[in-house]
């Protein structure tokens, strides 16, 4: 496994709506005392944070991503 950053000019739409989805199963999965109007208010707020966060890993084990 190995880390790469993704760059600002790298994270297209597609990119954020994929990681996206990888968070919100994410959190569907781990944090059950979250409602889905919860997880669902949330997530703008995750969308932001996936455009702005200075430095954005991405784990991968060959071509496989295993998302953020």
């Amino acid at each position: 496994m190995y880390l790469k950053e993704i760059n600002y000019s790298l994270r297209n739409e597609t990119l954020i709506d994929k990681l996206t989805i990888i968070w919100q199963k994410s959190v569907e999965a781990t944090h059950l005392f979250l409602s889905p109007q919860d997880i669902k208010d949330i997530l703008p707020q995750v969308v932001i944070g996936l455009k702005q966060i200075p430095i954005l890993p991405n784990a991968s084990i060959k071509s496989l991503n295993m998302g953020i």
